[in-house]
């Protein structure tokens, strides 16, 4: 009996398109805006807050882990400055080589070029070897050049005194 008595519709046009509209919305992908697609777990409590529970847990480790390092730091700086005290204490009984170990532990370099122990040593025995062999050909030269002034001022000694005699 209902089947056959239809309810009497005032707008039936429209409301056939807002049907048909609404249906066919439904089978696409709605559009999501970048800002809450990154944003949109900000509108639900629980993800916030643990979102802001994590945030304050990784501050605090990274707060507590820069005092640390800080301390750390700080403690191998006062050892290194002890260390430096002691063999400045010892400066006479420590030789070349371990001097410009010293140096370059303590100098404050700004390239970031790095060497061997065994390289170093290597060109402290070859830098050592070439102060010798300097200090050899300077006493070499030294003595030349005393030969050399002592014949130039006898051979000049000896014209003046022939020079005397005519």
């Amino acid at each position: 009996m209902l089947k056959k008595k239809q309810p009497v519709l005032d707008n039936k046009a429209q409301l056939v398109e807002n049907v048909l509209n609404k249906t066919a919305n439904k089978g696409t992908m709605p559009y999501i805006r970048p800002f809450a697609f990154l944003f949109g777990w900000a509108s639900v409590g629980w993800i916030r807050n643990s979102m802001s529970t994590a945030a304050s847990i990784f501050l605090g480790v990274f707060i507590i882990q820069q005092v640390l390092l800080n301390k750390r730091l700080n403690q191998l700086e006062h050892q290194i400055v002890r260390s430096i005290n002691g063999l400045e204490q010892l400066d006479s009984k420590i030789g070349i080589k371990e001097k410009v170990l010293v140096n370059l532990l303590t100098n404050k370099s700004k390239d970031s070029i790095t060497i061997s122990t065994t390289d170093l040593n290597t060109f402290l025995e070859a830098y050592i070897e070439l102060e010798e062999s300097q200090e050899e050909t300077r006493s070499f030269i030294g003595s030349y050049k005393k030969r050399f002034l002592e014949k130039r001022l006898e051979e000049e000694l000896k014209n003046e005194a022939l020079k005397q005699k005519l």
